[in-house]
């Protein structure tokens, strides 16, 4: 009539089992976890590498930029130093020819009045 009930060292074992099924449960997911995490580092850490090489291209492009602006610089002064001279000779030369187009003009007045 009376069903034997488990012994105690059957539902210890039991006990133990299930535990340690949850146990080694609870390591696998950790252990995944673990293996996520170290992917996406891995990633990330790849991205940045990638990133960083861009930013060292960028700037030796930079820098390759600054240097035609100066050097465009320097010849854009060396022009307007040009265009100057150019202009202070250019203004003389009027102003000598306007000069000697009154002399002979002057000398023109007096050959004609000369004349009469």
């Amino acid at each position: 009539i009376f069903k034997s009930a488990p012994s105690t060292s059957t539902t210890q074992a039991q006990a133990q089992e299930f535990v340690q099924g949850l146990t080694e449960e609870q390591d696998y997911k950790q252990e995944q976890e673990h293996e996520q995490k170290q992917e996406q580092c891995y990633e990330e850490n790849n991205s940045l590498a990638e990133l960083n090489k861009k930013i060292e291209k960028l700037e030796k492009e930079n820098k390759k930029l600054q240097n035609k602006i100066r050097k465009m610089e320097r010849k854009s002064k060396d022009t307007k130093h040009a265009i100057k001279r150019a202009a202070i000779i250019i203004n003389a030369s009027i102003k000598r020819n306007y000069s000697t187009y009154i002399a002979d003009e002057n000398s023109c007045e007096e050959l004609s009045e000369d004349d009469q």
